[in-house]
């Protein structure tokens, strides 16, 4: 199965981004974004990635403070305007999609806000995270295929580990 991982190209969120990345790898599946270079403007790039996938996951971390107006800290923040974009057209093109709010960030409206989503602290251990995103990538296997291996997948901390069915298809 295809996921198109949607996520800032901001230096701050590189190690987040792989972190995530590495987890969806780990569990058989094959992650595209739009990082690798083509001659193709960047839209249109990103479009015909999207649109070759099974999955649609978007990370949105953190980018603008919104602050309160009392207290003079954040209170939310906004996100990457080209993420925002790219889930909608994941939805637009009736993909499957997931998505990972960090904390604070404000995003959940409109086409975006009925669907599944997780929320993750870059500061704390993603291993919650892992375990719900892992089992809403089986069940959308399961939805598609029928035959069933079971696997273990190795979470970030090393005392956790979840069982994996990796699904083939016919």
């Amino acid at each position: 199965m295809k996921i198109f991982i949607g996520h800032s190209f901001k230096d701050e969120d590189k190690d987040i981004v792989e972190r995530i990345k590495r987890f969806i790898q780990s569990s058989k599946f094959e992650c595209i974004t739009g990082e690798q270079s083509e001659i193709l403007s960047v839209s249109q790039k990103v479009q015909e990635r999207i649109k070759k996938c099974d999955i649609f996951i978007g990370i949105f971390t953190r980018e603008k403070p919104l602050e309160h107006s009392i207290f003079k800290k954040p209170s939310a923040y906004t996100t990457s305007a080209w993420v925002i974009q790219e889930s909608g057209y994941a939805l637009a093109n009736c993909k499957k999609v997931i998505f990972l709010f960090e904390d604070m960030v404000i995003t959940r409206l409109g086409l975006q806000s009925d669907s599944e989503y997780l929320v993750f602290d870059r500061n704390e251990p993603l291993d919650n995270m892992f375990v719900k995103l892992n089992e809403m990538l089986v069940n959308s296997q399961n939805n598609n295929c029928s035959i069933v291996n079971n696997e273990n997948i190795e979470l970030e901390s090393e005392n956790i580990t979840v069982e994996k069915e990796d699904t083939l298809t016919n």
